[in-house]
């Protein structure tokens, strides 16, 4: 689905056909918590006022980029824990994919985090240039944009996902510090705004860091 409210328009006129076989129509929403503000307000709206035999699932990795009053409806949660890391030993060699301890810690049990970034030192440099601005022992601003940054093209990716998943992890392993937020915003932005612009977020971020404007 669409992460607009085009999308949301064209979910709310599949829900109100007839099922072809069964008595419901199920709607599966990935990445819902990647929904603009717009399409969350019309997804609440849906939400509560049904169509008859319609059944709504969503999927969300990062709940709490959604609005409230959206996530205080939901009547059913289901939360799936992260792999142990004797699980994630086993899911490396399964796939044949090289043992990379630093990916094996930023993952923080995610396979397809994993997936990604294993073998890749961009990501573990990403981590520590943040992690350095967040501590102030670094500059963002003065800094070449990182080129896991400026490769990020139009759209959701695997890629992306990763970007955000290991700078949320710069936040949980900096959480004392009032920067933080900073760098959650930017994630949120990377989620919702899935255009090339990624750059340019990153600077206002980098900037915001700096306390430069």
């Amino acid at each position: 689905m669409q992460s607009g409210v085009d999308g949301v328009r064209d979910a709310r006129t599949f829900l109100s056909t007839n099922a072809i076989s069964g008595d419901y129509r199920y709607l599966i929403i990935d990445d819902a918590d990647s929904l603009l503000e717009p399409a969350q307000d019309a997804l609440l709206k849906m939400i509560e006022e049904p169509s008859d035999g319609a059944k709504i699932l969503l999927i969300a990795h990062e709940p709490g980029y959604m609005q409230p009053a959206l996530t205080s409806r939901f009547r059913n949660v289901v939360r799936w824990l992260p792999l142990g890391i004797s699980d994630m030993l086993t899911m490396s060699k399964e796939s044949s994919l090289p043992e990379d301890a630093q990916a094996m810690k930023l993952s923080m049990g995610r396979p397809g985090i994993y997936h990604v970034i294993s073998g890749d030192q961009s990501y573990r440099a990403l981590y520590e240039q943040v992690s350095r601005a967040i501590r102030r022992e670094d500059d963002l601003f003065i800094r070449p944009v990182p080129t896991l940054i400026e490769k990020l093209e139009t759209g959701a990716s695997s890629s992306r996902d990763a970007v955000v998943h290991v700078l949320y992890r710069v936040a949980v392993d900096n959480c004392s510090s009032k920067l933080v937020h900073h760098v959650l915003k930017f994630c949120k932005t990377l989620q919702s705004v899935t255009s090339a612009n990624a750059e340019i977020h990153w600077q206002r971020m980098a900037a915001s860091i700096s306390n430069v404007v």
